[in-house]
Formats: structure tokens, C-alpha cells, sequence
């Protein structure tokens, strides 16, 4: 591996510096010694969870208790990650507020846990409500259990990124449906953590010399992927560096192969909004300048053309993020987002190639303010599967929706459904209009796919074609085509795989 102590040294240098979300640090504070709020919603006191997080009641944060009951889950699915916060919870059957506290000139960090059992004998299918947060809607007409159907999780949590208060309160309002009879609302847990402005403007895609300021805007965290590596916890920081940046997803060793394909990604969101992308990239098995170069693409639009990991980060082993956005309008396909890297041809680097450490994406509230999309609706498939088996939400069976190509990899996307695949590609001009993907179905639990392999960088793992792997959830294209491509040499000497231990530190990556 190439690597020297100079190189450790500027990662080690850098973690001084690490501008992240600092969440474990408050975890040993008490409320009063810190802004940050951390709440068992239904809980008579504090407790710690399976990561040793204290939480603590929420009773004193409600404006008034009089419009909500206390109750404990009836059934307790084994999935749960700790009976803390989930196996309580505050029911609303009006609207009721919780206030917090908050620092004027921080953004905020807010987390609601939701957990669809049967609580007090009520019917958690009758529960649909709305959550705002001062003048933002967060949740609108939510129902916890059909999401949770329809995503084959056990609990939910929304997660979001608000800008600063003026008014140093914050009003988390939940309000019953008025459109369903009996409906009422509940969460589990809460929390609420300032946060670093880590948001800058992102090169609006498909639209030249165009920015959007997302750090003007409330976000919702909708995917978040360690790509090429494992699960991380969601005690840590909101992506934290040393997961991230130690392991990596590249195209494979053969420059022939990879010239006929994509690493692609198929995220399912709401349409009509805009999207930021952050990609987190760090490039140590190259040390030069056009050896690995690639093209970025979404939906099928040029976000960047000849990227190249080392020309921007300056040097081997330097972490480094560039972000992007994309609007995603109302029409046919609008509610997917289909993310692509591909060898930059035309450039004719060393190895045609591409790499991928992590990718977070976020959706901006929109001009009224507003960040709420529509309950998503369970496949016919996995409602006839689920009926046959005895689907209820709180006995369902949890299953990590994870990142990554062709198995091995895992990620957290939150409330959502991720489709990943290796993307023949129809046509040598990637930038023309693809085919329609309505052929393409949603495949849950074990699934392969039939195509080039690609390597996971940093578990010393490569994942073949006909690798099988439950937490890899991807899509597969028939009827394709293979393009005729000039042969060229496959890398060698050069194809080790990434390993966590040159990352002995966390690191600080650059901004775009």
C-alpha cells in the first residue's frame, strides 16, 4: 500500500481540526449543562439505551400534558436496537407543543423515533398526524405504520437539519389528522442537538454557472451510505470520518470491462423538491494526477465531468467532499433519483475507473416552507408477501436497507428504499436519455445481479457477480447490449485494497 508517515501525519494533523456533529460529547452532559435535548417521550425518568446514551423524560417539555397520555408498546419486536426510547411513548389526541431552549446562531439537529405498535389499546393504523417545527412542516398526514410497511422496518426515524432560530424556541407542534376518524399522534423519542453549519452553496445539475445555498434551507436527511463499508452506529457524528473515508467502492481492476458500465445508485423520493448530494471521496490507492478520473451523473445529468480525487484533493490520502444539487420535478420518474459514475473516457486516464467513499442526500424544504411528501405505498409483491406471512408492524421483521454494489457493503438510508445496481449501459453517449425503468422491480432480501464485479476497498473483500448478500437490495437490467470497446491493459501492481489501519485517526475532509 502506498502510504508514509508524512501522509499519516497530515491525517492525524487534521483531526484537530474536525469540524463535524459532535453528538457523543453531550451524551455525558446532563440537559441542564448542555442545549442539547435528548428524550424518552412517554418515559417517568431517565434511562440509558443499548450504547450507554442517557435519555431523559420528556414531561417537563410539553406545554400542556393534558392533551396526552403515557403508554408502553404492547409488543416488543427483536429488531429493536434498545427497549430506550422505543417501548414508550406520548399518544396526542390534539394538537400539542413541546418547547425547547435553543442556542439563536447554531442550526439544530432533530430526531424523531417512531415505533408502530399498539399502545393503549389503540389502533395503530388509525394514526396519521403532522409535525412542525416553528414555521416548517417536517411531517405531514404521516402514518408510522404504513411507512414502516411499506420499507419492512420495525421503527422509524426522520431526521432533520434546521436552520437557525432567532427566537431561541423551538415549537416541535404534533397534531392529529382531522381527515381520520380516531386518529392521534405519538413519538418515542426526540432529539434535539445544535449543530455546526457544515452546508454550503452545491452546483445546481443541468444548469450551468447555477448554485442553491443549502445552508439557507432546513434539510431532511433522506440517505446517508457508508460506501464499501459497515453500518455505523447512529450514537456517532452524523457521518463520521474514519468509517467513511477508510474504505472505499471502486469499478474493479479490467479497463475494458468497466468502460461498458456504471456504478449506479436508485434512491426512491418525493418529487418536487430539491435535492443536495454531498459525495465523500478519498483516493489512496492512486498517487497521481489522471489516474483515475470519472464523470458524475444525475438522472442522467453531467453533475461533474473528469473527476479526479487526487487533482482536487492535492495529494494521496486526503479526504475530500463535493457537493451537488438537483431538482426533481413531478413528472414520470420524478420520484427517483438515479445516481451514476462512470470512467472518464474522453480524458483517457491511466486506469479507467471510478471510486466512491460515502454519499449523504438531503431534501430542502420548499417556498412554503414545507418538507413533508406523501405516505409511500407498499409494491403489490410485498403486500401479497406480507399477507401470506402475517405482516403487523409491530412484529415485522427489520431489514437494514444498506448501500452498496453487488453485496458486502452497508449504509444507513432513513425511510427510504434504495435499489443498487451495475448498469450496462445501452449506448457509448451516457448523456442521452436512458430507457424507461418501468420493467425494473424491487427485489427484498437475497437478490444478485449478472454483471462486472466491483471492489470494496478497505475490507479486503471483492464482491463478484454472483455474490449473494441479504443487505443488498439492487436491480437488474435485461435485454442489454454490450458496446464495442478499444482493448486496454488492466492495472497492476496497484489494485490493493484499502485498509482501515492507515486511517488510525479521524479526519477533517476539504469542501468543494
Amino acid at each position: 500500500m502506498k502510504c508514509n508517515s508524512q501522509i499519516l501525519f497530515s491525517l492525524i494533523f487534521l483531526s484537530i481540526c474536525l469540524n463535524t456533529i459532535s453528538v457523543t460529547s453531550k451524551y455525558s452532559k446532563s440537559e441542564s449543562d448542555s442545549d442539547s435535548y435528548i428524550l424518552a417521550c412517554g418515559a417517568s425518568g431517565a434511562g440509558t439505551d443499548s450504547d450507554g446514551r442517557d435519555w431523559q423524560p420528556d414531561a417537563k417539555h410539553i406545554n400542556s400534558s393534558g392533551n396526552s397520555i403515557t403508554s408502553t408498546a404492547e409488543n416488543q419486536d427483536p429488531s429493536l436496537p434498545s427497549t430506550i426510547p422505543y417501548m414508550t411513548a406520548r399518544i396526542f389526541t390534539s394538537e400539542s407543543t413541546y418547547k425547547f431552549s435553543v442556542p439563536t446562531k447554531s442550526r439544530l439537529w432533530v430526531r424523531l423515533h417512531f415505533y408502530p405498535s399498539t399502545y393503549s389499546s389503540l389502533d395503530p393504523n388509525n394514526s396519521y398526524f403532522s409535525v412542525t417545527a416553528n414555521s416548517f412542516t417536517l411531517l405531514n398526514n404521516f402514518s408510522v405504520s404504513i411507512t414502516a410497511q411499506a420499507l419492512t422496518l420495525a421503527y422509524i426515524i426522520r431526521e432533520f437539519s434546521l436552520i437557525p432560530i432567532d427566537s431561541g424556541t423551538l415549537n416541535l407542534t404534533f397534531t392529529p389528522s382531522s381527515k381520520c376518524n380516531d386518529s392521534y399522534a405519538f413519538v418515542n423519542g426526540i432529539e434535539v442537538i445544535p449543530m455546526p453549519d457544515i452546508y454550503q452553496p452545491a452546483a445546481l445539475v443541468g444548469f450551468s454557472d447555477q448554485t442553491v445555498d443549502v445552508g439557507s434551507s432546513t434539510l431532511q436527511t433522506m440517505f446517508r451510505l457508508n460506501v464499501g463499508g459497515q453500518f455505523i452506529p447512529t450514537r456517532t457524528q452524523a457521518l463520521q470520518e474514519y468509517d467513511v473515508y477508510s474504505t472505499a467502492r471502486t469499478m474493479g481492476p479490467d479497463s475494458k470491462v468497466n468502460q461498458n458500465y456504471n456504478l449506479t445508485w436508485l434512491f426512491q423520493v418525493d418529487a418536487n423538491f430539491t435535492y443536495a448530494f454531498r459525495f465523500h471521496f478519498c483516493e489512496y490507492q492512486e498517487t497521481k494526477v489522471n489516474q483515475r478520473v470519472f464523470d458524475i451523473y444525475v438522472n442522467n445529468r453531467t453533475a461533474q465531468e473528469g473527476g479526479d480525487v487526487i487533482g482536487w484533493a492535492g495529494s494521496q490520502g486526503v479526504p475530500i467532499y463535493k457537493d451537488y444539487a438537483f431538482y426533481a420535478s413531478d413528472r414520470s420518474g420524478g420520484d427517483e433519483l438515479w445516481v451514476a459514475l462512470h470512467p472518464s473516457v474522453s480524458i483517457k486516464p491511466e486506469y479507467y475507473d471510478a471510486i466512491l467513499n460515502g454519499l449523504e442526500i438531503f431534501k430542502l424544504n420548499d417556498s412554503r416552507g414545507n418538507l413533508a411528501g406523501p405516505n409511500p405505498v407498499p409494491s403489490p409483491m410485498m403486500l401479497q408477501a406480507e399477507a401470506k406471512k402475517g405482516f403487523s408492524p409491530s412484529v415485522s421483521s427489520f431489514v437494514p436497507v444498506v448501500g452498496g454494489i453487488l453485496g458486502g457493503s452497508a449504509g444507513v438510508a432513513i425511510a427510504a428504499t434504495i435499489s443498487i445496481f451495475v448498469y450496462r449501459k445501452r449506448r457509448t453517449d451516457y448523456g442521452s436519455q436512458s430507457g424507461s425503468s418501468a420493467n425494473w422491480l424491487p427485489l427484498y432480501g437475497n437478490s444478485h445481479t449478472s454483471a462486472s464485479r466491483s471492489t470494496i476497498s478497505g475490507a479486503k473483500l471483492v464482491a463478484d457477480s454472483e455474490t449473494k448478500d441479504t443487505y443488498s437490495i439492487h436491480r437488474e437490467m435485461a435485454g442489454v447490449e454490450e458496446t464495442g470497446v478499444e482493448e486496454t491493459g488492466v492495472r497492476e501492481g496497484n489494485d490493493e485494497p484499502y485498509t482501515s489501519e492507515f486511517f488510525s485517526q479521524i479526519v477533517n475532509p476539504k469542501g468543494r
